[in-house]
């Protein structure tokens, strides 16, 4: 019995750490992010892509703009500009968008799961094209000024 239980247990810790390696090492993650100037604004974006096999699954997007002191928008105008400028996102299946204004500038979080998407929702959101790969998107990305990991 105790050999059953010793076999049991070896066998019980050997498949926990299969599946739990298995499933990290197949998600591959696309991490780009850039910093500057926009205007007379300052902006930082995290894009992150992750692909399950050759396929993107799931995109993440930060995006945070900060303000000069010397631009003329009004926290109201600004509200609605950055409403507008997502609204094609909003009120999709498989997309989560959510934006916070503040005086100075504002911050947008918009998760795509691109498993959840029609395919005409996969054409019209043009952030990635979903069908390329790793390294098409990644130089895609560095050719746009951005540093990824």
């Amino acid at each position: 019995m105790k050999r059953f239980f010793i076999l049991f247990s070896c066998v019980s810790v050997l498949t926990l750490a299969g599946c739990g390696s298995k499933s990290s090492n197949s998600t591959k993650v696309l991490e780009c992010s850039s910093t500057g100037p926009v205007g007379s604004a300052s902006s930082e974006q995290t894009y992150k892509v992750y692909f399950d096999s050759e396929h993107v699954e799931k995109l993440s997007v930060n995006i945070n703009i900060t303000l000069n002191e010397q631009d003329d928008v009004t926290r109201d105008n600004l509200e609605s500009d950055v409403s507008n400028a997502f609204a094609d996102y909003k009120n999709r299946d498989g997309v989560s968008y959510s934006s916070n204004v503040k005086d100075n500038g504002f911050n947008v979080r918009l998760d795509v799961n691109f498993n959840k998407l029609s395919d005409e929702d996969k054409a019209s959101i043009s952030i990635i094209n979903s069908e390329k790969s790793y390294d098409e998107i990644k130089s895609e990305f560095e050719s746009d000024g951005f540093s990824c990991k």
